[in-house]
């Protein structure tokens, strides 16, 4: 083998083990990448919140979304609106608020103070400041009936009514009394539950 051909094959070595030694480094950095891929960022409870959802949904309940969440979000959590849900009334659009009830009122209601922010318009003043407002929820054997008006599915006929008992029997010793009352039934006791209490 002459001089020239030798060093040519030694350039031809030097090359193919240069090249072997990118493809192994390039093999090392694409497998790292492909066993542990970037991890997606934390979402931590700060960045959550609970919402109770009640009135015309599929499924009232608590709820955990995210915080910069909107009534749309929390209204297919709970599986939708139902048929008889007056969908001018609410505000999909509306930001959700953290520990705060957000009633669906249905076709003929009026929504509670609890649920103004999900409301398209505004309630009057008196219905803002009146029944539960901010988890608050409202008495049965102070309330007004004014404030009894305010809370879901319960108009002025039916508020005159839980009046009406309540001086029958002496006050209500349980919020379950109320299925006591003309006009209220199961479906609508369990949506009024979560709003109001008798005693302190």
């Amino acid at each position: 083998m002459s001089a020239n051909q030798a060093a040519q094959r030694r350039r031809v070595l030097v090359g193919k083990g240069a090249l072997y030694v990118v493809c192994l480094l390039a093999a090392g950095w694409i497998g790292r990448d492909w066993v542990h891929p970037p991890m997606p960022p934390m979402v931590g409870a700060e960045n959550e919140i609970r919402v109770m959802v009640q009135g015309a949904v599929a499924r009232p309940g608590v709820y955990t979304l995210p915080r910069n969440g909107r009534v749309e979000d929390a209204v297919k959590s709970a599986g939708g609106l139902l048929g008889s849900a007056d969908r001018d009334q609410v505000n999909l659009a509306a930001r959700l608020r953290d520990e705060e009830p957000l009633v669906i009122p249905e076709v003929g209601e009026q929504g509670t103070g609890a649920a103004v922010y999900g409301l398209l318009t505004p309630l009057p003043e008196r219905e803002a400041s009146a029944g539960p407002v901010a988890g608050i929820a409202l008495n049965l054997n102070t309330a007004t009936r004014d404030e009894l008006d305010t809370l879901p599915g319960i108009g002025p006929k039916t508020a005159d009514a839980i009046m009406a008992h309540r001086a029958r029997i002496g006050g209500f010793q349980s919020v379950e009394q109320l299925e006591d009352v003309k006009g209220i039934g199961p479906k609508k006791l369990a949506r009024l539950r979560p709003l109001v209490k008798v005693g302190n």
